[in-house]
Formats: C-alpha cells, sequence, structure tokens
C-alpha cells in the first residue's frame, strides 16, 4: 500500500482551546458503533453523564448545549479526553480534519479547509505543495479479494488507475507552474480536463502522454490578448447564476449564510462587480501562491474520486467554481475590513467549506451543476475566471 500526504500534513495538531472556530461547536458529531460500545461500558460518575448525553437514532450522536457539544468545557477543551484519553475519543474526532481517498494500492490523505489550522498550514508557506510518498507494511489485496469485491457501476479497475494518476498529477502540475499567472492556470486546467474528459467517455485510458500532447496543441493554437473590460458584463451574469445555483444549497454554517447575503447586497452590477474585484487583486499582492495553494487543495482532495464515476472534468470544474465563489467571497472581505492578510484567507476558505464540503447533498448538488448547469461549463467558467 502507497501512502501519499501533502509536505504539510505532519505538522498538524489540533490547537485546541485557541481555535477560535471549534469542531465541537455548531456541528452534530456522530459516534460510531465502535465507540459507542465502549463509553457504555465506562462505569461511574462518567460514564453516566456519557450515557445521558448520548442522542441515540439512526446515527447516535453527542448531544449538543445552546450549539455546543455537551463536552465541551468552558476552556473549550474535551472532558472525554482529559477525563479518558485521546484515544478514548470517537473515530470523528480522532480523525477529523483528516480525510482520505483510496484507490487501487493508494491511499491519500488531506487536511480539510474547514480547520482554522488546517488552512494555516495550507496558505502561510510561499513554496508549492509536494506529496510525500511511503510505502507501507500493509499488502495491497486486490487481486487475492477479486472474486469477493463487488465493483460499482462505472468503478475503474487497475489498469485504469494510471492513467487518471497522470491526469491528476498533470494537472497539479499546471497549477504549481508560476511562470503563469494563477488565471491563465485555472483556465488551462479546465481545457486539459475536458481532453481527459473525453478520451475517458470514449473508454480510451491507454495512453495519457497522448493527451497531453494534445492539450499543449490547443494552448498554443489558442493564444489571444487579454479581453477587453466590456467582457465584465458577461462575468457579472455568471456570477449571478453561480449565486443562483448556490443560494439552494442547504444551509449548514450562519457565518456563510451572512456572507452570501453580504454579497447579493454588495454585487449590485456589473460597475459594482468589476471595481471590487478589481480593487481587491490590486491589493492582493500573494493572490497567486494563495490562490495556487486553494486550487491545488481541491483537485488533490477531490481529482481521484474520479475512479468511482469517471467524471474527472466534474471534479476540476467544482474546483474552479469553488475558486470563483471563494474569490467573490474574498473581495467582499477587502471592501469590508480594508485589508486581506492570512486570517481573511483562511476565514473565507474555512466558511466556505464548512457551508459545502460537509454535505454530501450540497456536494451532490454542486456535482450536478457541473454537469447541467449552463454557467459551470468549460466555455463558460473560462470567462469567469
Amino acid at each position: 500500500m502507497i501512502l501519499r500526504l501533502p509536505d504539510y500534513y505532519k505538522e498538524f495538531h489540533c490547537i485546541a482551546e485557541k481555535c477560535k472556530d471549534s469542531c465541537c461547536i455548531g456541528w452534530e458529531i456522530d459516534i460510531d458503533e465502535e465507540t459507542l460500545e465502549y463509553y457504555k461500558s465506562i462505569p461511574g460518575a462518567f460514564g453516566r453523564r456519557l450515557k445521558e448525553n448520548m442522542i441515540e437514532g439512526e446515527e447516535t450522536s453527542f448531544a449538543l448545549h445552546k450549539g455546543r457539544c455537551a463536552f465541551l468545557n468552558e476552556k473549550n477543551l474535551c472532558d472525554i479526553c482529559t477525563e479518558l484519553g485521546e484515544t478514548s475519543l470517537c473515530e470523528i474526532c480522532l480523525e477529523y480534519p483528516r480525510f482520505t481517498v483510496e484507490y487501487g494500492a493508494v491511499r491519500e490523505k488531506c487536511l480539510g479547509l474547514s480547520c482554522e489550522e488546517a488552512g494555516r498550514l495550507i496558505f502561510e508557506k510561499d513554496t508549492s505543495m509536494c506529496l510525500e510518498e511511503t510505502v507501507l507494511e500493509e499488502q495491497y489485496q486486490w487481486k487475492e479479494e477479486e472474486e469477493e469485491y463487488e465493483v460499482c457501476e462505472g468503478e475503474m479497475d487497475d489498469t485504469q488507475y494510471p492513467f487518471l494518476e497522470t491526469a491528476r498529477d498533470y494537472v497539479l502540475e499546471l497549477l504549481k507552474n508560476r511562470e503563469k499567472n494563477i488565471e491563465e492556470r485555472a483556465k488551462g486546467i479546465i481545457l486539459f480536463a475536458s481532453i481527459v474528459q473525453n478520451k475517458m467517455n470514449e473508454g480510451d485510458f491507454s495512453d495519457i502522454g497522448q493527451v497531453i500532447e494534445e492539450y499543449r496543441s490547443c494552448i498554443e493554437a489558442g493564444k489571444k490578448e487579454e479581453p477587453p473590460d466590456s467582457v465584465w458584463q458577461e462575468r457579472f451574469r455568471l456570477y449571478q447564476a453561480r449565486m443562483d445555483v448556490y443560494e439552494e444549497l442547504e444551509l449548514l454554517d450562519k457565518e456563510w449564510d451572512t456572507v452570501f447575503r453580504e454579497m447579493k447586497e454588495q454585487y449590485k452590477d456589473t460597475a459594482s462587480y468589476k471595481q471590487m474585484q478589481k480593487e481587491f487583486i490590486a491589493h492582493y499582492t500573494r493572490k497567486d501562491i494563495e490562490y495556487e495553494h486553494l486550487l491545488v487543495y481541491f483537485v488533490f482532495r477531490y481529482g481521484m474520486k474520479a475512479v468511482y464515476d469517471c467524471n474527472f472534468l466534474e471534479k476540476i470544474q467544482f474546483s474552479i467554481v469553488s475558486f470563483l465563489v471563494i474569490r467573490d467571497m474574498d473581495a467582499l472581505c477587502f471592501q469590508k475590513k480594508g485589508r486581506f492578510g492570512l486570517e481573511e484567507r483562511i476565514d473565507m476558505a474555512r466558511i466556505y467549506s464548512k457551508e459545502v464540503e460537509h454535505s454530501e447533498d450540497n456536494l451532490e448538488m454542486l456535482a450536478e451543476a457541473c454537469v447541467f448547469e449552463e454557467s459551470f461549463s468549460v466555455e463558460l467558467l473560462g470567462k469567469s475566471i
């Protein structure tokens, strides 16, 4: 088994009571079955407290008191952790903000942007993210278990993983090419992903090198001058179309609701949208670095999930749409505060992530929009950037 981690992954440590947006506040925390049985076995007063503050249903979870986990004390520390030790925490508390994707003989892990400390690790470095690879002692059992393994409809097999993995890695390479600004890089990965998807739709996984050469030829043939300012009218129209899609999401977070409403109020027309965007970009000195980190995060976290549905393009579309929405949030934040530093960068990404990445319904809705919504198409996303 091969384990791949971003170079900042091992630096993560929960900052506990120093966190201004605790993951123990505002979220329902489910308890896995193994930990639930352990909690039920705890004797004495603390055992009674555990039983009294677990809500059993389809999924058993901790009770919330005024939005706070029942075991989060006044110092914002976990009483379960201090009473029983860190290893006594339920699976989700032990794992968060870590997320895992497995395919073939590979396990890839990353940190989620909804955690402010993870955001700091992702955004604070000036250098591009690198992947660290380790061979685990755990053996890959696909061949031995092949007869029992139930392959989901559309799921890739061993022979197709290298094609997709090379495509994903090439997208990361394009994003980290600092000879171009981030807008050029973003447009490039959309074009490349569409060429990759065409090959996948044909069932052709034979030569990713040929796909890369086809992309390079398209880039050379498509070079042109930057569009005139009249394109801002189209960009504002596409912004409104994005907002219409995001307005349908399940509301999870009050901060998101506030920012979303303020965007609708402040971006009144093409002129206001253009002015706020241009003023923000002129001020944002780390734009290319931090948006690179943002796009690399989304591509690394979601790109290889195409092994489950063979839709690589949708994963890249989602990454670009997320970048565009967060950029709109950033410009609003700068307009309100008159500044935009690392703290604001982390906050805007965190607010977006909490609303979007922690709801399967929201992720599914946006995935469908990437397929069916005109404003999320390859051509119009290119114009939005």
